[in-house]
């Protein structure tokens, strides 16, 4: 079974920060203010033991890209805290977010290990 829950933005990126590796992928999309720069606007995060790294880092197609790393909690807490952010090489600014992030704890299978496996989905709208 699936636990849910949802968490403030502090809390998030309080619980968020004391991980020492998490999976994240994210979508980029160019900034249209100025033609240059990236803003997030999705990110997927999944904390577990032994996750596979992804075969690519970055696809970038102009003006979406896609990016997949392994970087620690800490790092990632700070692209939210202050929004912005950089990786392969790409700087971007995270939009404002809702106040509440949700989390998906995901049930213990042969790849989980450890109850501890979570993935957490953040969807940006704007």
């Amino acid at each position: 079974m699936r636990e849910s829950e949802s968490l403030t933005l502090t809390e998030f990126a309080t619980d968020l920060g004391s991980l020492p590796t998490v999976s994240v992928r994210l979508m980029l999309t160019k900034a249209e203010s100025e033609g240059r720069g990236w803003v997030m606007r999705a990110a997927a995060m999944k904390v577990a033991p032994d996750i596979p790294a992804a075969g690519w880092t970055l696809y970038d197609y102009g003006s979406v890209a896609f990016v997949a790393n392994s970087l620690s909690g800490a790092e990632i807490a700070d692209w939210f805290s202050k929004r912005k952010g950089e990786i392969a090489g790409l700087e971007f600014e995270v939009p404002e977010l809702q106040e509440h992030v949700s989390a998906e704890r995901l049930p213990v299978t042969p790849d989980t290990v450890t109850s501890r496996a979570c993935g957490i989905h953040i969807r940006i709208t704007s």
